[in-house]
């Protein structure tokens, strides 16, 4: 797994149904019991990457407050090939699994943007999801709060009696050296038994300037001169591999927990 260039490579996409063949893309939904966790714009640069590979890619905004809505309202996605953005406000979970499987006809894959708090609806995400991503920022109740996404997870696993691989990912770092704490979260989190991925999504920018600006971080020199995208797009496109390594950690955890 570790070899392949890109995530969405590693899964299959193809499910038999009666009829012929049909695309069924998967699903990978941001996941945190935090509110302001990093999750949207840690969609939106996986998104730009995807797409930017040639995958198609379907968003759902899970978030009463509608950060994507706010980034799709500046006009700038419209027209773009392979990308879709579906909105799914229900906190009580009445509707996410819908527009799940209508997403899931739309693209390749499929990534939810949950709501900062656990709910039905996260609940219902995560069940239906072929992997979590939950970003975490270096700080104690950051990690804290990732640790216990994490064990919300496990929970859901064990209700739907099957392994959902989770990856947890640090963003919004400083791009300098680590700092005492920054150092600390990390030794914490490679003692604990989620996978991490090795890449750090460092607090560019360019990140900032996409989800403001309306658009995937490839079209960003179109609409904003903030400086340091090219530095922000060579970190993307580094992004998959390194989920990609840790997804591949992730299924091995389970076959070690299965012994």
């Amino acid at each position: 797994m570790a070899s392949a260039t890109s995530l969405w490579h590693l899964l299959p996409v193809r499910d038999q149904h009666e009829g012929g063949t049909a695309v069924m893309g998967k699903v990978w939904t941001l996941y945190s019991s935090k509110g302001g966790a990093g999750k949207t714009t840690t969609a939106i640069v996986i998104a730009s990457e995807l797409i930017r590979q040639g995958a198609s890619v379907c968003l759902i905004d899970a978030d009463p407050n509608a950060p994507l809505q706010t980034w799709q309202s500046h006009g700038h996605l419209e027209g773009i090939d392979g990308l879709h953005i579906l909105f799914d406000e229900k906190s009580d979970g009445s509707t996410i699994s819908r527009t799940i499987a209508e997403a899931r006809e739309l693209a390749d894959v499929v990534i939810v943007d949950t709501e900062g708090t656990n709910n039905v609806q996260g609940t219902f995400a995560i069940a239906r999801s072929d992997m979590v991503i939950i970003p975490i920022q270096s700080g104690q109740q950051d990690l804290e709060e990732g640790l216990k996404a994490h064990s919300f997870v496990r929970d859901v696993m064990e209700q739907q009696r099957r392994h959902i691989p989770t990856v947890a990912i640090r963003v919004r770092t400083s791009a300098t050296i680590e700092d005492k704490v920054e150092r600390r979260i990390k030794e914490q989190l490679e003692a604990s038994d989620l996978p991490v991925c090795k890449l750090r999504l460092y607090d560019k920018a360019a990140f900032r300037a996409a989800y403001q600006s309306g658009c995937l971080l490839q079209d960003l020199p179109n609409h904003s001169d903030v400086g340091g995208q090219d530095r922000a797009r060579e970190a993307a496109a580094l992004l998959l591999p390194a989920l990609a390594e840790a997804f591949g950690r992730s299924f091995s955890q389970e076959e070690q927990e299965a012994v």
